[in-house]
C-alpha cells in the first residue's frame, strides 16, 4: 500500500524542528484520512487511539510519499511511530530531474510544492491559510475545519505530483530512475543521522571559546602594532580590503571608477567580467599612472573639538543638542593627521593585472599565503599573523556561535539539518549549523564527544576518494598503477609544491577539475599531474566535447548533469577552449565520489548496524567520511561493520548500476574520545 503523507506542526521563533520542546505535532494527513493531535480543539485523551490508527496504516504500508519528506518523517519518528518501508520524496525526485542545472534562464527553479505543481499545471489552493498566518496564528490555533481542508489538499496535490513525476521519469528520465531511488533510500539514513544528533561537551565548548577569544585579541594587538609601525598614526580597519591593500602594497587608488574600467572589474548580468589582459610592463605603467604612494601619518589631538570628535554641542539658545555634529576638522575621530614624507606600508609589488581589485589589489587568504611564501622578515610575519587572525576570527564569530545557538541544552545534543537538494553536484550540505565544513584548527571538533559513558567516536575516511574516482572515470592506467603500488599522491603533491601533506590535498584535487593557476611551484605541479596522468587529461577533453555536443554528462550511476550553454572557442594560438570547463570536469568527480559512493557506503553501514542491532549510532557524514558514536563494548563489531559496509560499495555499484568499479576503494578508520583527537586503528 502507498501512503501519501503530510504533517502540520507548530513552530517557535522560526524553529520548526521536533527537538524544540515547545513545538507540537498538530495533524497528520494520510491518503483520504486526517488525524489531529495537539490542537486546541482536540482532547489529549484521544491521542493514543489516534496514534494506534496511524501506526496500523504504517504497518501495512510499503511506500510513503511526501514532499520534503525528511521533515514529515523526522516528526513521525520523533513522535514514536515505526516504519521500515521505502520512502519517495517528490522534492528529491524533482531535484534529480533538474540534472544539476536548476535554472530557467537566469532564475533559480524552486523546489517548493507550490512551484513544482505550477510547472505541471496542477491546481491547488496554496494560500488558503494566508489570512491566519498573516495574523500570527500558530498552526494549533487555526480553526480545525480550515486546517483539515488545507492538509487534505496538500495530500491530494502531492499524490498528483507523484503520479506526474512517475510518468515523466518513465518517458523522459529512464536513466535517472535508479539514482532517484538510491537517493530516496539514503534519505532514510539522513533522517536517522539528524535524529541521533551530535553530543556536545558544552563546558569544553565554553573553554574553546575562551581560548580563541584570548588568541584573537593577542593576534589583533600584534597585527595592530605592526600596522602602526609601518603606517604611522592613521586608523586602519583590518576587515577592509581597501585598507589592507594600502598597508601591503603601499599604493592608493586615485579614482575607483577609472580603475574599474581599465581592468574591467565587476559583473555584467550577474556574471564576472572577463578581465582585460595587460603585459607586465603595461600593468606597471597603469599602477604608476592611476595610483599614488602612501606616506606615514602623524596624529595629534584635534584642537577644534578637544578630541571629542564633535562640535556645536549646544544650540543657539544654549540647550544641549540631541545629536551633536561631527567635527569637520577631524571627521569625528578626535584626532587630526599630517602626512609625512616617509613612505608607508610594505611596498609589496602586485604579481599581474589579475591582482587588481576594485579596492586596489588582492588581499584574500590565497594571496596572503602567496605573499607569505615569497616574502621574508616583517611582511612574512605580518601575512602569517593576518591569516591566523582571520581564521581565528571566523572560528570565534561563526562556528562557535553556530554550535552554541543550536545545541539543545536539555539533551546536550545538536541536530544539524542535512540537505540533499542544495548543491548542483548532489553532494550534501548542512545547516543549523554547517557541519560539513567544521575546521580542524581551534579545537572546535574536540567538543563533539560520545553520548555514552566510556563511549568513543569512530571516523571512517575513504583514502584519496576523489583522485581514485577520477582514475576510474578516466580509466587512467598510470593512476591505477600508482594506487596499486601505494603511491601517496598527496605527499607527491607536497614534495613538488613544498608544503605539508594536509595543505597539499587541495592542490592534488585542483587539476582534477582543470585548475592550472597558482604560483610557480603550484603551476609546475599541475602541469606534471596532467603529464603523469595522461588519460585523465584526455578524459577532460572528451568530457568537454561531450557537453558541447550533447549538453549532457552522465555518470555510471545514471546521475546526469545538464549543460545547455556550453560553447567552443579558439584563441589566437589555435587552442580550443570550452565555456563551463571547470564545472564539466568537476561535477562528475565530485558527484560520483561524494553524492553516489559515500551515500552507498552510509546505506550499507546503516543497514548492517540495524541488522546487528547495535546501540552505536551514525551521527554525521562529511564529504568522504562517516562518523559513528560507538557504544562501549561494540568497538570490534562497529569496526567490522564499517569494513564490510564499505567493501560492499563495489557490489552495490555492480548490482544496482551495472558499474564495475575496477579501482581499489581503501578506507582509514580512526577512533578517539572526541571527533578531533582520533587515531588510526
Amino acid at each position: 500500500m502507498i501512503l501519501i503523507l503530510d504533517v502540520e506542526t507548530t513552530f517557535t521563533d522560526g524553529d520548526n524542528t521536533p527537538y524544540n520542546l515547545n513545538n507540537k505535532l498538530v495533524s497528520v494527513g494520510i491518503n483520504s484520512k486526517y488525524f489531529f493531535f495537539y490542537h486546541q480543539s482536540i482532547d489529549e485523551s484521544t491521542h493514543q487511539e489516534t496514534f494506534n490508527k496511524i501506526q496500523k496504516l504504517l504497518d501495512d504500508a510499503k511506500l510513503i510519499v511526501g514532499h520534503n519528506l525528511k521533515f514529515d518523517m523526522t516528526w513521525m519518528y520523533h513522535f514514536g511511530f515505526k516504519y521500515n518501508g521505502k520512502l519517495y520524496d517528490t522534492m528529491l525526485a524533482e531535484y534529480i530531474s533538474f540534472r544539476g542545472h536548476p535554472f530557467s534562464g537566469k532564475t533559480r527553479l524552486s523546489l517548493s510544492l507550490k512551484e513544482c505543481c505550477k510547472r505541471r499545471n496542477l491546481s491547488h489552493k496554496f494560500d488558503s491559510l494566508k489570512r491566519y498566518i498573516d495574523n500570527n496564528y500558530n498552526v494549533d490555533e487555526i480553526p480545525i475545519e480550515h486546517l483539515e481542508e488545507y492538509g487534505r489538499q496538500d495530500v491530494k496535490i502531492t499524490y498528483q505530483l507523484y503520479k506526474s513525476q512517475i510518468a515523466e521519469y518513465k518517458q523522459k528520465f529512464k536513466n535517472l530512475i535508479k539514482i532517484r531511488d538510491m537517493t530516496n533510500d539514503f534519505l532514510r539514513v539522513l533522517i536517522d543521522i539528524e535524529l541521533n544528533g551530535n553530543c556536545i561537551n558544552v563546558d569544553k565548548l565554553n573553554n574553546v571559546e575562551k581560548n580563541l577569544t584570548k588568541e584573537y585579541y593577542d593576534l589583533k594587538k600584534t597585527v595592530d602594532n605592526t600596522v602602526k609601525e609601518v603606517m604611522g598614526d592613521g586608523v586602519y580597519n583590518l576587515s577592509s580590503g581597501e585598507d589592507l591593500s594600502k598597508i601591503i602594497y603601499s599604493r592608493k587608488l586615485q579614482d575607483k571608477n577609472i580603475w574599474k574600467e581599465i581592468f574591467n572589474i565587476g559583473t555584467t548580468n550577474g556574471k564576472q567580467n572577463k578581465r582585460t589582459r595587460y603585459k607586465d610592463s603595461e600593468f606597471r605603467e597603469y599602477i604608476k599612472k592611476y595610483t599614488d604612494p602612501i606616506y606615514k601619518l602623524i596624529g595629534s589631538p584635534c584642537s577644534k573639538c578637544h578630541s571629542t570628535g564633535y562640535e556645536n554641542l549646544l544650540k543657539k539658545d544654549g540647550t544641549k543638542r540631541i545629536r551633536p555634529l561631527k567635527c569637520k576638522d577631524c571627521k569625528g575621530q578626535g584626532t587630526t593627521y599630517i602626512e609625512t614624507e616617509v613612505p608607508a606600508g610594505f611596498k609589496y609589488k602586485p604579481y599581474s593585472f589579475e591582482d587588481a581589485t576594485i579596492n586596489g589589489f588582492k588581499v584574500d587568504t590565497h594571496t596572503l599565503l602567496k605573499i607569505s611564501e615569497f616574502s621574508k622578515g616583517k611582511l612574512k610575519i605580518f601575512a602569517d599573523n593576518l591569516i591566523k587572525y582571520s581564521a581565528v576570527g571566523k572560528l570565534l564569530n561563526t562556528f562557535v556561535p553556530a554550535l552554541k545557538d543550536n545545541v539543545r541544552y536539555n539533551t546536550g545534543l545538536l541536530h544539524p539539518s542535512y540537505n540533499q537538494t542544495s548543491t548542483t553536484t548532489g553532494r550534501l550540505s548542512s545547516s543549523e549549523p554547517n557541519f560539513q565544513n567544521l575546521p580542524r584548527d581551534g579545537g572546535i571538533k574536540s567538543v563533539i564527544i560520545s553520548r555514552f559513558e566510556n563511549g568513543s567516536i569512530f571516523e571512517v575516511d575513504f583514502s584519496q576518494l576523489e583522485f581514485r574516482t577520477a582514475v576510474f572515470l578516466a580509466q587512467d592506467k598510470q593512476g591505477m598503477k600508482d594506487i596499486e603500488n601505494g603511491v601517496d599522491v598527496h605527499q607527491n603533491t607536497a614534495d613538488i609544491i613544498g608544503c605539508s601533506r594536509q595543505d597539499a590535498k587541495a592542490h592534488t584535487f585542483k587539476p582534477l577539475y582543470g585548475g592550472m593557476m597558482g604560483n610557480e611551484n603550484e603551476k609546475r605541479y599541475y602541469q606534471s599531474f596532467l603529464k603523469r596522468y595522461r588519460d585523465i587529461a584526455k578524459w577532460h577533453i572528451t568530457l568537454q566535447e561531450t557537453a558541447y555536443k550533447t549538453k549532457i554528462i552522465s555518470l555510471p550511476s545514471g546521475r546526469e548533469y545538464y549543460f545547455p550553454d556550453v560553447y567552443k572557442t579558439t584563441n589566437k594560438y589555435g587552442d580550443i577552449r570550452y565555456t563551463k570547463a571547470t564545472k564539466i570536469k568537476n561535477y562528475p568527480v565530485q558527484g560520483f565520489a561524494t553524492a553516489d559512493i559515500v551515500p552507498i557506503a552510509c546505506l550499507n553501514v546503516w543497514s548492517l548496524m540495524k541488522e546487528k542491532k547495535v546501540k552505536s549510532l551514525i551521527i554525521n557524514t562529511v564529504h568522504d567520511s562517516i562518523v559513528i558514536d560507538t557504544y562501549p563494548g561494540e568497538e570490534k563489531v562497529v569496526e567490522s561493520i564499517i569494513k564490510t559496509g564499505c567493501s560492499r560499495v563495489k557490489d552495490y555499484l555492480l548490482l544496482k548500476f551495472d558499474c564495475d568499479f575496477n579501482v581499489p576503494l581503501d578506507i582509514e578508520i580512526k577512533k578517539g574520545q572526541n571527533w578531533l583527537d582520533t587515531k588510526q586503528i
